[in-house]
């Protein structure tokens, strides 16, 4: 018999297993609480779920990495869907975040650039000659956070993990982004970056 409904033991009403998030280590492949009472707990410990993710980070960074491209390469179109939707759904407040931090890190911004290409050109890795038109095709000439035209706007060649924190300068590490959202992504890891939120597996 296949389940169609599960108990939330949090609220302890039943609701379809739609509205649980996927987890694959349990049963059903579902969370135990909805995603209703889920939100609501990281909402209500958001400062020390941030706490103890950077500090599962800090003890088993080659772990994580690895597994976030895996999870990437295997989930690439839905990681560049999502990303699409969250910059969409928060466009007003991400714009007036990105002008503050350009405003006051103009200097930094420079040099990190600096020291980025050095690191890029000491990482022994080259992209293929053709990987901006295969990556244009595939996110059909899109940026996965804005959805701006790439033909239009211009792009930058984005590392997903970003180099500085271990990401490999390959074809399976890139997308494609318009400058502005490429900017904005900056070094920062993947898991805080898509929903500003990734989990320590």
């Amino acid at each position: 018999m296949i389940l169609r409904h599960k108990v939330c033991t949090k609220c302890k009403i039943e609701k379809s297993l739609e509205e649980y998030a996927k987890h694959a280590s349990l049963k059903d492949g579902r969370q135990v609480q909805c995603r209703a009472c889920h939100k609501a707990y990281n909402a209500q410990n958001k400062a020390r779920i941030a706490a103890q993710r950077r500090d599962c980070y800090r003890k088993n960074p080659d772990r994580i990495k690895a597994k976030t491209r895996e999870w990437y390469r295997n989930n690439r179109r839905a990681a560049i869907q999502y990303q699409a939707e969250y910059r969409r759904e928060n466009a007003a407040s991400l714009q007036e975040k990105d002008a503050k931090r350009h405003a006051k890190n103009k200097a930094a911004a420079k040099t990190w650039r600096h020291n980025r290409k050095a690191r890029v050109r000491n990482s022994g890795e080259r992209l293929s000659p053709d990987i901006v038109t295969k990556l244009l095709s595939e996110q059909n000439f899109k940026c996965p956070y804005c959805l701006g035209d790439l033909r239009v706007v211009g792009h930058h060649i984005d590392h997903y993990v970003p180099i500085i924190l271990g990401g490999g300068n390959s074809d399976d590490n890139v997308q494609l982004t318009c400058p502005l959202c490429n900017l904005r992504k900056g070094s920062k890891h993947p898991m805080n970056f898509l929903p500003k939120i990734g989990s320590c597996h």
